[in-house]
């Protein structure tokens, strides 16, 4: 007698691992806050460094570049990247309250 291997539970499993383009466009400011939050940092040590390689500051490299960091981790600077994520999803949730509600 011929059985059917293939038994059909009614969903497709792989489904679930394909992102749809609401959770695609939720990642976009994650990723791009996380590249631009890394590549001022990066452009901010060389910036230390070479102010350092410029001559005439005492301190060792090491930590005149650890607490040139720490300076940047409380400016402004870093707060004003953390808008390329926090605008575009305040926006996102002001355009669904406005189409559901107003």
């Amino acid at each position: 007698m011929g059985r059917n291997k293939e038994i059909d539970h009614g969903f497709d499993p792989g489904v679930f691992h394909r992102p749809c383009g609401a959770e695609r466009d939720l990642c976009q400011p994650v990723v791009s806050y996380v590249s631009l939050s890394l590549y001022s940092r990066a452009r901010c040590r060389d910036k230390l460094e070479a102010e350092w390689d410029a001559g005439g500051i005492a301190d060792p490299r090491d930590r005149f570049v650890r607490d040139g960091l720490k300076d940047y981790d409380g400016s402004l600077r870093r707060k004003l990247i953390l808008g390329v994520y926090i605008v575009p999803l305040m926006l996102v949730c002001l355009i669904i309250y406005f189409v559901n509600f107003a």
